[in-house]
């Protein structure tokens, strides 16, 4: 192996791992914002869901009436696995779809110790939202949105009677299936593509290196290439005549020039060089 040829192999060798650690790294990166659109997507839809079933407490105002309408909103909606209503007015929980809120926990029901965090979020986003009328702009979030793992949310948003706060509405959704992983077929495409396209160019450039030093040497010697054209062609001249039948190629000089054709135009001979 020449100087050259192992220079150009080990360059060769660093662009290929090159590419492939910018392949891996591309894939990542693109593999990380098209989970973090799906999550901004799922967010906002959520938040367009947790819209819809406020407005429905809100309409429907308190007592029997808004769990009916909860039950009912919860079973044509799958991607809410639970929603909860909860009123400032005496601490409780006014309904409930939430599996862990049946029998003796069963809403309409006082909050529990446990529960205080429930109790935080509803004042927060009561502060919130009293701030914004007050300031008449929308510079508090009066949405809050907190992430359960799994691709699940936890989202509550205020419940409002005579546009003062009352209360909350809580919603966490249903487990999402995870956002598709690009593939390797195009990212190792971009790899092999430059890598080959550079051998290629290589062998071009090898092959082009042969053939000037091959001619150098020949010039250095001395040595003279044969016209092949010159030569072939007489013999070409022959070879037809002899398969007209006008004579045979051993009476031609293989290397001559002029053959002489008997048939011709009108009978008379000519000469074809």
């Amino acid at each position: 192996m020449t100087a050259a040829s192992s220079h150009r192999l080990r360059f060769l060798v660093g662009v290929a791992l090159a590419a492939l650690l910018g392949a891996a790294l591309l894939r990542a990166f693109v593999s990380g914002a098209s989970r973090q659109i799906a999550d901004e997507a799922e967010e906002r839809k959520a938040i367009v869901t947790l819209q819809a079933a406020t407005s429905l407490v809100q309409s429907a105002g308190d007592g029997d009436a808004v769990r009916k309408v909860l039950v009912a909103w919860q079973a044509r909606t799958p991607s809410v696995s639970q929603v909860r209503v909860f009123l400032a007015d005496g601490m409780r929980l006014e309904a409930s779809t939430a599996p862990g809120d049946a029998g003796e926990r069963a809403a309409p029901r006082r909050l529990q110790r446990e529960e205080k965090p429930l109790y935080d979020r509803s004042q927060r986003i009561a502060a919130a939202a009293q701030t914004n009328r007050e300031e008449q702009q929308a510079r508090k979030a009066e949405i809050e949105a907190a992430p359960l793992g799994g691709g699940r949310l936890s989202l509550a948003g205020p419940v409002e009677k005579d546009r003062a706060p009352v209360g909350l509405v809580e919603i966490e959704t249903a487990l999402q299936p995870a956002p598709r992983t690009p593939g390797w077929s195009g990212f190792l495409l971009a790899v092999i593509a430059p890598l080959a396209a550079f051998a290629l160019l290589s062998l071009v450039e090898t092959c082009l290196g042969l053939v000037a030093e091959q001619s150098s040497l020949d010039h250095l010697a001395g040595v003279q290439h044969p016209d092949l054209v010159q030569r072939v062609v007489p013999v070409l001249i022959a070879a037809v005549g002899e398969l007209r039948g006008d004579r045979s190629v051993g009476d031609h000089h293989a290397l001559g020039h002029i053959l002489r054709i008997k048939r011709g135009c009108r009978g008379r001979p000519r000469n074809a060089r």
